[in-house]
Protein backbone atom coordinates (compact mmCIF):
# COMPACT_ATOMS: atom_id res chain seq x y z
CA UNK A 1 0.00 0.00 0.00
CA UNK A 2 1.10 3.14 -0.81
CA UNK A 3 1.39 6.10 0.96
CA UNK A 4 -1.45 8.08 -1.05
CA UNK A 5 -3.20 5.30 -0.79
CA UNK A 6 -3.20 4.86 2.65
CA UNK A 7 -4.77 8.05 3.27
CA UNK A 8 -6.41 7.85 7.15
CA UNK A 9 -2.89 7.59 8.27
CA UNK A 10 -1.05 9.97 9.93
CA UNK A 11 1.94 11.92 9.52
CA UNK A 12 3.11 14.36 12.32
CA UNK A 13 3.44 14.53 15.69
CA UNK A 14 4.26 17.49 17.29
CA UNK A 15 4.66 17.77 20.93
CA UNK A 16 6.93 19.67 22.36
CA UNK A 17 7.80 20.39 25.73
CA UNK A 18 7.24 24.55 27.55
CA UNK A 19 8.24 26.44 30.19
CA UNK A 20 6.23 27.10 32.86
CA UNK A 21 5.30 30.70 33.15
CA UNK A 22 2.86 32.94 34.85
CA UNK A 23 0.37 34.14 33.28
CA UNK A 24 -2.71 36.17 34.62
CA UNK A 25 -6.45 36.73 33.44
CA UNK A 26 -8.31 34.57 30.96
CA UNK A 27 -6.96 36.19 27.83
CA UNK A 28 -3.25 36.35 27.21
CA UNK A 29 -1.87 38.05 23.82
CA UNK A 30 1.60 36.87 22.16
CA UNK A 31 2.73 37.57 18.29
CA UNK A 32 5.22 38.06 15.60
CA UNK A 33 7.35 41.32 16.31
CA UNK A 34 8.23 41.14 12.50
CA UNK A 35 4.70 41.60 10.97
CA UNK A 36 2.98 43.02 13.49
CA UNK A 37 1.17 40.05 14.01
CA UNK A 38 -0.52 39.43 17.16
CA UNK A 39 -2.40 36.09 18.51
CA UNK A 40 -4.68 36.39 21.64
CA UNK A 41 -5.59 33.11 23.32
CA UNK A 42 -9.33 33.58 24.95
CA UNK A 43 -11.50 30.65 27.17
CA UNK A 44 -15.24 31.02 28.34
CA UNK A 45 -13.93 29.86 31.76
CA UNK A 46 -10.98 28.55 33.75
CA UNK A 47 -12.32 25.76 35.16
CA UNK A 48 -13.37 22.50 33.06
CA UNK A 49 -14.28 18.71 33.66
CA UNK A 50 -11.72 16.03 32.39
CA UNK A 51 -13.35 14.89 29.27
CA UNK A 52 -14.94 18.07 28.47
CA UNK A 53 -14.95 19.88 25.11
CA UNK A 54 -12.65 22.82 25.88
CA UNK A 55 -12.98 25.73 23.04
CA UNK A 56 -11.08 28.21 22.86
CA UNK A 57 -10.87 31.79 20.92
CA UNK A 58 -8.03 32.75 18.76
CA UNK A 59 -8.39 36.13 17.92
CA UNK A 60 -5.82 37.74 15.12
CA UNK A 61 -4.67 41.39 15.31
CA UNK A 62 -2.69 43.52 13.49
CA UNK A 63 -0.86 45.46 15.40
CA UNK A 64 1.65 47.09 12.86
CA UNK A 65 1.41 48.86 9.13
CA UNK A 66 1.69 45.65 7.23
CA UNK A 67 -0.95 44.64 5.13
CA UNK A 68 -2.43 40.90 6.80
CA UNK A 69 -4.15 38.45 6.00
CA UNK A 70 -5.70 35.14 7.94
CA UNK A 71 -6.71 32.05 6.26
CA UNK A 72 -10.57 31.48 7.51
CA UNK A 73 -11.31 27.04 7.12
CA UNK A 74 -12.73 25.89 9.74
CA UNK A 75 -11.65 22.58 9.20
CA UNK A 76 -9.73 20.23 7.52
CA UNK A 77 -10.41 16.03 6.61
CA UNK A 78 -7.55 14.90 8.72
CA UNK A 79 -9.35 15.73 12.00
CA UNK A 80 -7.78 18.84 13.00
CA UNK A 81 -5.98 22.06 11.02
CA UNK A 82 -2.02 21.23 10.37
CA UNK A 83 -1.19 24.62 10.53
CA UNK A 84 -2.91 25.58 14.43
CA UNK A 85 -0.89 23.79 17.41
CA UNK A 86 -1.78 23.43 20.94
CA UNK A 87 0.92 22.59 23.60
CA UNK A 88 0.42 22.51 27.41
CA UNK A 89 2.27 21.56 30.66
CA UNK A 90 0.95 20.69 34.02
CA UNK A 91 2.80 21.95 37.42
CA UNK A 92 5.73 19.86 37.31
CA UNK A 93 6.32 21.10 33.71
CA UNK A 94 5.56 17.59 32.03
CA UNK A 95 3.91 18.14 28.99
CA UNK A 96 0.05 16.95 27.84
CA UNK A 97 0.33 14.33 25.27
CA UNK A 98 -1.37 14.50 21.75
CA UNK A 99 -4.03 12.40 21.71
CA UNK A 100 -4.09 11.19 18.60
CA UNK A 101 -0.56 11.69 16.57
CA UNK A 102 -0.81 8.53 14.47
CA UNK A 103 -4.18 9.05 13.72
CA UNK A 104 -4.02 12.40 11.61
CA UNK A 105 -3.37 11.90 7.88
CA UNK A 106 -4.96 13.76 5.06
CA UNK A 107 -8.28 12.42 3.78
CA UNK A 108 -8.21 13.97 0.48
CA UNK A 109 -7.10 17.23 1.54
CA UNK A 110 -8.44 20.09 3.54
CA UNK A 111 -11.57 22.00 3.30
CA UNK A 112 -10.52 24.97 1.75
CA UNK A 113 -12.14 28.29 3.00
CA UNK A 114 -11.17 32.34 2.49
CA UNK A 115 -9.41 34.89 3.61
CA UNK A 116 -10.09 37.60 5.96
CA UNK A 117 -7.88 41.57 5.64
CA UNK A 118 -6.22 41.88 8.83
CA UNK A 119 -5.98 45.64 8.81
CA UNK A 120 -4.10 47.76 10.97
CA UNK A 121 -5.55 48.18 14.47
CA UNK A 122 -8.56 46.93 13.46
CA UNK A 123 -10.66 44.66 15.41
CA UNK A 124 -9.31 41.29 13.69
CA UNK A 125 -10.50 37.90 12.84
CA UNK A 126 -11.49 35.47 15.53
CA UNK A 127 -11.53 31.80 15.49
CA UNK A 128 -12.87 29.05 17.48
CA UNK A 129 -11.89 25.94 17.72
CA UNK A 130 -11.38 23.02 20.42
CA UNK A 131 -7.85 22.18 22.01
CA UNK A 132 -8.43 18.43 22.97
CA UNK A 133 -7.91 17.71 19.48
CA UNK A 134 -4.24 18.22 20.22
CA UNK A 135 -4.16 18.11 23.89
CA UNK A 136 -4.73 14.61 25.74
CA UNK A 137 -5.59 15.80 29.23
CA UNK A 138 -5.54 12.43 31.82
CA UNK A 139 -6.16 13.64 34.90
CA UNK A 140 -6.88 16.61 36.88
CA UNK A 141 -4.64 19.22 37.55
CA UNK A 142 -3.83 23.08 36.61
CA UNK A 143 -2.27 23.52 33.07
CA UNK A 144 -0.84 26.29 31.00
CA UNK A 145 -1.63 25.97 27.46
CA UNK A 146 0.09 27.97 24.61
CA UNK A 147 -1.26 28.58 20.82
CA UNK A 148 0.79 28.51 17.19
CA UNK A 149 -0.59 29.26 14.23
CA UNK A 150 0.73 29.53 10.48
CA UNK A 151 -2.59 30.53 9.10
CA UNK A 152 -1.61 34.44 9.01
CA UNK A 153 0.61 36.66 6.72
CA UNK A 154 0.99 38.53 4.25
CA UNK A 155 -1.81 39.64 2.02
CA UNK A 156 -2.14 38.48 -1.79
CA UNK A 157 -4.17 38.46 -4.95
CA UNK A 158 -4.40 35.51 -6.96
CA UNK A 159 -3.54 37.09 -10.65
CA UNK A 160 -6.30 37.49 -12.86
CA UNK A 161 -8.47 36.91 -10.09
CA UNK A 162 -8.38 40.21 -8.33
CA UNK A 163 -11.19 39.90 -5.92
CA UNK A 164 -9.66 36.81 -4.20
CA UNK A 165 -7.61 37.47 -1.16
CA UNK A 166 -5.29 34.55 -0.02
CA UNK A 167 -1.76 34.47 2.46
CA UNK A 168 1.28 34.81 0.97
CA UNK A 169 4.30 33.32 2.91
CA UNK A 170 2.34 32.81 6.30
CA UNK A 171 4.08 33.02 9.53
CA UNK A 172 4.45 31.56 13.02
CA UNK A 173 2.97 32.92 15.67
CA UNK A 174 2.47 32.12 19.43
CA UNK A 175 0.30 33.08 21.83
CA UNK A 176 1.52 34.24 25.58
CA UNK A 177 0.22 31.27 27.83
CA UNK A 178 -2.46 30.95 29.68
CA UNK A 179 -3.68 28.59 32.48
CA UNK A 180 -7.08 26.37 33.11
CA UNK A 181 -8.03 23.77 35.70
CA UNK A 182 -9.10 20.41 34.79
CA UNK A 183 -11.19 19.20 37.14
CA UNK A 184 -12.41 15.04 38.12
CA UNK A 185 -15.80 14.30 35.99
CA UNK A 186 -19.08 13.63 36.79
CA UNK A 187 -19.45 10.20 36.25
CA UNK A 188 -23.16 9.93 36.07
CA UNK A 189 -23.11 12.84 33.43
CA UNK A 190 -20.77 10.84 31.50
CA UNK A 191 -22.75 7.99 31.57
CA UNK A 192 -26.17 10.06 30.38
CA UNK A 193 -24.07 11.18 27.63
CA UNK A 194 -23.32 7.42 26.17
CA UNK A 195 -26.51 6.68 26.67
CA UNK A 196 -27.85 9.46 25.10
CA UNK A 197 -25.42 8.85 22.31
CA UNK A 198 -26.70 5.83 21.34
CA UNK A 199 -29.46 6.54 20.97
CA UNK A 200 -29.29 9.29 18.81
CA UNK A 201 -26.73 7.37 16.89
CA UNK A 202 -29.31 5.11 15.88
CA UNK A 203 -31.95 7.94 15.42
CA UNK A 204 -34.13 7.20 18.26
CA UNK A 205 -34.93 9.55 21.57
CA UNK A 206 -34.32 12.34 19.59
CA UNK A 207 -36.67 15.38 20.38
CA UNK A 208 -37.61 14.85 17.03
CA UNK A 209 -37.03 13.06 13.76
CA UNK A 210 -34.20 13.66 11.47
CA UNK A 211 -35.97 14.27 8.36
CA UNK A 212 -32.82 14.97 6.05
CA UNK A 213 -29.82 13.40 5.58
CA UNK A 214 -27.49 16.73 6.29
CA UNK A 215 -29.39 17.47 9.13
CA UNK A 216 -28.42 13.49 10.52
CA UNK A 217 -25.03 13.79 9.63
CA UNK A 218 -24.51 16.87 11.51
CA UNK A 219 -26.13 15.27 14.78
CA UNK A 220 -23.46 11.78 14.21
CA UNK A 221 -20.71 13.85 13.81
CA UNK A 222 -21.73 16.04 17.17
CA UNK A 223 -22.25 13.00 18.89
CA UNK A 224 -18.97 11.53 17.65
CA UNK A 225 -17.12 14.48 18.53
CA UNK A 226 -18.42 14.31 21.81
CA UNK A 227 -17.01 10.42 22.19
CA UNK A 228 -14.08 11.44 21.24
CA UNK A 229 -12.85 13.88 23.95
CA UNK A 230 -14.36 11.72 26.47
CA UNK A 231 -11.17 9.13 26.22
CA UNK A 232 -13.34 6.66 27.99
CA UNK A 233 -13.07 2.84 27.61
CA UNK A 234 -17.09 2.40 27.83
CA UNK A 235 -17.07 4.31 25.11
CA UNK A 236 -15.40 2.00 22.69
CA UNK A 237 -18.45 0.31 20.96
CA UNK A 238 -20.07 3.75 20.23
CA UNK A 239 -17.05 4.79 18.28
CA UNK A 240 -15.88 1.69 16.23
CA UNK A 241 -20.18 1.93 15.30
CA UNK A 242 -18.72 5.27 14.20
CA UNK A 243 -15.61 3.93 12.18
CA UNK A 244 -18.12 2.10 9.87
CA UNK A 245 -20.30 5.27 9.01
CA UNK A 246 -21.06 6.73 5.64
CA UNK A 247 -19.87 10.22 6.76
CA UNK A 248 -16.52 10.97 6.69
CA UNK A 249 -16.65 13.51 9.63
CA UNK A 250 -18.18 10.47 11.51
CA UNK A 251 -15.23 8.37 10.71
CA UNK A 252 -12.67 11.06 11.81
CA UNK A 253 -13.98 11.77 15.02
CA UNK A 254 -14.22 7.89 15.84
CA UNK A 255 -10.69 7.34 14.85
CA UNK A 256 -9.22 10.03 16.85
CA UNK A 257 -11.22 9.07 19.88
CA UNK A 258 -10.14 6.00 19.69
CA UNK A 259 -6.32 6.37 19.47
CA UNK A 260 -6.86 9.35 22.30
CA UNK A 261 -7.54 6.33 24.97
CA UNK A 262 -4.12 6.47 26.78
CA UNK A 263 -4.43 2.56 27.45
CA UNK A 264 -5.16 0.81 23.95
CA UNK A 265 -5.26 -2.69 25.12
CA UNK A 266 -9.34 -2.88 25.42
CA UNK A 267 -9.56 -1.05 22.05
CA UNK A 268 -7.03 -3.23 19.97
CA UNK A 269 -9.05 -6.43 21.56
CA UNK A 270 -12.36 -4.66 20.18
CA UNK A 271 -11.06 -4.30 16.72
CA UNK A 272 -9.35 -8.10 16.92
CA UNK A 273 -12.93 -9.24 18.09
CA UNK A 274 -14.67 -7.69 15.00
CA UNK A 275 -11.66 -8.98 12.30
CA UNK A 276 -12.01 -12.74 14.27
CA UNK A 277 -16.02 -12.44 13.77
CA UNK A 278 -16.06 -14.29 9.95
CA UNK A 279 -19.18 -12.82 9.02
CA UNK A 280 -18.18 -9.24 9.71
CA UNK A 281 -17.19 -7.65 6.18
CA UNK A 282 -14.69 -4.61 7.14
CA UNK A 283 -14.66 -2.75 3.66
CA UNK A 284 -11.91 -1.93 1.83
CA UNK A 285 -12.65 2.11 2.08
CA UNK A 286 -12.83 1.18 5.77
CA UNK A 287 -10.03 -1.29 6.22
CA UNK A 288 -7.39 1.94 6.83
CA UNK A 289 -8.88 3.27 9.78
CA UNK A 290 -8.69 0.07 11.71
CA UNK A 291 -5.12 -0.29 10.34
CA UNK A 292 -4.11 3.32 11.49
CA UNK A 293 -5.89 1.99 15.13
CA UNK A 294 -3.98 -1.34 15.27
CA UNK A 295 -0.59 -0.02 14.48
CA UNK A 296 -1.27 2.46 16.68
CA UNK A 297 -1.50 0.77 19.70
CA UNK A 298 1.41 -1.70 18.26
CA UNK A 299 3.77 1.31 18.50
CA UNK A 300 2.86 2.15 21.76
CA UNK A 301 3.25 -0.91 23.11
CA UNK A 302 7.00 -0.92 22.08
CA UNK A 303 7.39 2.22 23.53
CA UNK A 304 7.41 4.47 20.57
CA UNK A 305 5.51 7.12 19.03
CA UNK A 306 5.08 9.54 15.62
CA UNK A 307 6.79 11.15 13.94
CA UNK A 308 10.48 9.70 15.39
CA UNK A 309 9.39 5.72 14.53
CA UNK A 310 7.95 6.76 11.21
CA UNK A 311 9.11 3.91 9.54
CA UNK A 312 8.41 1.31 12.63
CA UNK A 313 4.67 2.90 12.10
CA UNK A 314 4.35 1.88 8.58
CA UNK A 315 5.71 -1.24 8.50
CA UNK A 316 3.44 -2.23 11.44
CA UNK A 317 0.80 -1.02 9.19
CA UNK A 318 1.88 -3.35 6.44
CA UNK A 319 1.37 -6.22 8.29
CA UNK A 320 -2.27 -5.60 9.75
CA UNK A 321 -2.79 -3.98 5.85
CA UNK A 322 -2.11 -7.85 4.99
CA UNK A 323 -4.35 -9.54 7.82
CA UNK A 324 -7.55 -7.46 7.28
CA UNK A 325 -6.83 -8.35 3.03
CA UNK A 326 -6.62 -11.72 3.82
CA UNK A 327 -10.01 -11.94 5.47
CA UNK A 328 -11.53 -9.63 3.29
CA UNK A 329 -10.68 -12.20 0.35
CA UNK A 330 -11.51 -15.21 2.55
CA UNK A 331 -15.17 -13.79 2.78
CA UNK A 332 -15.31 -13.06 -1.33
CA UNK A 333 -16.68 -16.36 -2.29
CA UNK A 334 -19.67 -16.19 -0.23
CA UNK A 335 -21.26 -12.93 -1.30
CA UNK A 336 -22.62 -11.19 -4.71
CA UNK A 337 -20.74 -11.70 -7.65
CA UNK A 338 -21.52 -7.27 -8.15
CA UNK A 339 -20.53 -7.31 -4.69
CA UNK A 340 -17.62 -9.34 -4.76
CA UNK A 341 -16.53 -6.87 -7.99
CA UNK A 342 -16.97 -3.91 -6.12
CA UNK A 343 -14.73 -4.75 -3.32
CA UNK A 344 -11.90 -5.85 -5.06
CA UNK A 345 -11.91 -2.79 -7.42
CA UNK A 346 -12.04 -0.66 -4.18
CA UNK A 347 -9.51 -2.16 -2.57
CA UNK A 348 -7.27 -2.49 -5.15
CA UNK A 349 -7.60 1.03 -5.84
CA UNK A 350 -7.45 2.07 -2.56
CA UNK A 351 -4.51 0.16 -1.64
CA UNK A 352 -6.54 -2.11 1.01
CA UNK A 353 -5.48 -4.94 -0.89
CA UNK A 354 -2.17 -5.23 -2.07
CA UNK A 355 -1.40 -3.69 -5.64
CA UNK A 356 1.15 -6.23 -7.26
CA UNK A 357 -0.75 -9.28 -6.04
CA UNK A 358 -1.47 -11.71 -9.17
CA UNK A 359 -3.79 -13.63 -7.85
CA UNK A 360 -5.87 -11.46 -6.43
CA UNK A 361 -5.43 -8.84 -10.01
CA UNK A 362 -6.77 -12.40 -11.61
CA UNK A 363 -9.51 -11.99 -9.69
CA UNK A 364 -10.15 -8.70 -10.39
CA UNK A 365 -10.08 -9.70 -14.08
CA UNK A 366 -12.44 -11.92 -14.03
CA UNK A 367 -14.78 -9.81 -11.63
CA UNK A 368 -14.88 -7.06 -14.43
CA UNK A 369 -18.27 -7.94 -15.88
CA UNK A 370 -19.58 -7.31 -12.73
CA UNK A 371 -18.08 -4.30 -11.94
CA UNK A 372 -20.90 -1.35 -10.98
CA UNK A 373 -21.13 1.48 -12.98
CA UNK A 374 -20.12 3.37 -10.12
CA UNK A 375 -16.28 1.94 -9.95
CA UNK A 376 -15.86 1.65 -13.86
CA UNK A 377 -13.08 4.68 -13.64
CA UNK A 378 -10.95 2.72 -10.91
CA UNK A 379 -11.61 -0.80 -12.68
CA UNK A 380 -10.20 1.58 -15.84
CA UNK A 381 -7.41 2.70 -13.83
CA UNK A 382 -6.19 -0.81 -12.46
CA UNK A 383 -6.12 -2.53 -15.86
CA UNK A 384 -3.93 0.36 -17.14
CA UNK A 385 -1.94 0.24 -13.92
CA UNK A 386 -1.69 -2.59 -12.26
CA UNK A 387 -2.41 -5.39 -15.10
CA UNK A 388 -0.33 -4.03 -17.93
CA UNK A 389 2.22 -7.27 -17.45
CA UNK A 390 1.96 -10.22 -20.02
CA UNK A 391 0.80 -12.84 -17.19
CA UNK A 392 -2.79 -11.55 -17.52
CA UNK A 393 -2.89 -11.40 -21.57
CA UNK A 394 -5.35 -14.20 -21.11
CA UNK A 395 -7.87 -12.20 -18.95
CA UNK A 396 -6.99 -8.80 -21.21
CA UNK A 397 -8.18 -10.55 -24.33
CA UNK A 398 -11.51 -12.27 -22.14
CA UNK A 399 -12.58 -8.71 -21.12
CA UNK A 400 -12.84 -7.62 -25.06
CA UNK A 401 -15.44 -10.78 -26.03
CA UNK A 402 -17.48 -10.48 -22.56
CA UNK A 403 -20.65 -8.84 -23.85
CA UNK A 404 -21.29 -8.16 -20.30
CA UNK A 405 -17.98 -6.04 -19.60
CA UNK A 406 -18.44 -1.82 -19.73
CA UNK A 407 -17.04 -0.92 -23.36
CA UNK A 408 -14.35 1.42 -21.25
CA UNK A 409 -13.12 -1.54 -19.50
CA UNK A 410 -12.40 -3.37 -23.03
CA UNK A 411 -10.99 -0.17 -24.52
CA UNK A 412 -8.41 -0.34 -21.77
CA UNK A 413 -7.66 -4.08 -21.95
CA UNK A 414 -7.17 -3.38 -26.03
CA UNK A 415 -4.95 -0.23 -25.25
CA UNK A 416 -2.94 -2.94 -22.59
CA UNK A 417 -2.40 -5.26 -24.94
CA UNK A 418 -1.18 -3.18 -27.91
CA UNK A 419 1.75 -2.01 -25.48
CA UNK A 420 2.45 -5.18 -24.54
CA UNK A 421 3.22 -6.24 -28.06
CA UNK A 422 0.06 -8.27 -28.76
Amino acid sequence: MGKVAMNTICRRSLLLALAWVSAVGATVRGGSATLGLKLELEFAKKQYELGQPIEVKMRYTNCGTNDLAVNTRKSDRSGRLPEILFQAVDRQGQPVRDPCAEAIGSLGGGLSGGAYRLNPGGVGYTQAIVVNQWLGFDEPGVYKIIGRSRSAGYASRIPGHSSFLVVRNPVEVKSDPIEIEIIPPDDQRRRDQMAEAERLLNNVGGQRPLREPEDDQVVRARVMSGLRYLMDVRAIPLMLKGLEDPFSNVCVHARCGLVSIRDLKPVKDAVLKLIEDKTYIIAPDKSGEYVCILATADLRAQGKSMPADQKIFFEIMMRWRDVLAKKLMSQLGGLPKARQAELLTVGIALGSLPQSDSEILQRFLQSLENVPAAETDRAEYIIRRQCNRKEFMPQLREIIKKPACHSKLKQAAREVLQTLGQ
